[in-house]
């Protein structure tokens, strides 16, 4: 007659052991037909226990690794027109050398890229090289509402739409007011979103049909024909430049007002 078959309870040093079956052993009525069947009622309780604990804590740690994996939170809403560095081009681009003593080109190199850490040192800001917020508010602004309606483009370009709203001020402001005098009402351009501002935003955004928040986003700004410029750049699709999300080939006219 076969020897029965001992039964050995599983060990914390062995948590394969406990989550397996048995081989099969013996033959007739003592065989052992899997580790599961074998086990003692409150052993087998506890071994789901544990299994069902540790597939749960497999699935928090992979929802955590893919959550902090994930997409990030788009960027904050700015009042400030969008930084432009080197690899950047355009008529903003010309606007921005003649102020600060580069070749007039249209083309943001290394050159330009020094004309700008030479101009912001001048100016005791921060020396980046790039037309950063800092700068934008630092320059002349005649300088700074030229250059931030005007078209451009390049991957040196920061892909960042404005939000204006009550309260808004500098370059970006402005030139919403002279784009919106320009659709009639006769608003004062002085770079503050105050309540005038608002009332005409409002009136242009019901026209056009647009949400009349009395906010100013990308949907007031491509009303007005300026998107692609420091005012609004939207960002690109993938495997296009910002010229190509860029709005359409109103800028000339829009530059030359």
């Amino acid at each position: 007659m076969p020897s029965p078959v001992k039964l050995t309870p599983p060990t914390a040093e062995t948590p394969k052991a406990r989550l397996c079956h048995t081989s099969h052993k013996g033959t007739g009525s003592n065989s052992v037909a899997g580790g599961w069947a074998a086990r003692p009622e409150g052993e087998l309780e506890m071994l789901v226990a544990r299994r069902v604990a540790a597939v749960s804590l497999v699935g928090v740690l992979g929802f955590a690794s893919f959550a902090a994996a994930g997409p990030t939170k788009p960027p904050a809403p700015t009042a400030d027109c969008a930084a432009i560095a080197i690899g950047s081009h355009g008529p903003a681009v010309q606007t921005l050398q003649r102020a600060v003593g580069a070749t007039p080109d249209g083309d943001f190199g290394p050159l330009t890229q020094k004309a700008v850490t030479g101009w912001q040192t001048a100016h005791k800001i921060k020396t980046t090289g790039v037309v950063d917020a800092a700068t934008w508010k630092a320059l002349p602004m005649p300088v700074a509402v030229a250059a931030c309606r005007q078209q451009v483009a390049g991957h040196g370009v920061s892909p960042t739409c404005t939000t204006l709203n009550r309260g808004s001020a500098g370059p970006a402001v402005a030139v919403l007011q002279n784009a919106v005098r320009g659709t009639g009402p006769k608003i004062a351009v002085d770079a503050e979103y105050g309540d005038q501002t608002r009332s005409a935003v409002v009136a242009l955004q019901t026209a056009r049909k647009l949400a009349a928040t009395g906010v100013v986003d990308a949907a007031t700004w491509a009303s007005l024909g300026l998107t692609g410029t420091p005012a609004c750049i939207l960002a690109s699709r993938p495997g296009s430049s910002n010229s190509e999300a860029a709005a359409p080939p109103l800028w000339c006219t829009v530059c030359s007002s």
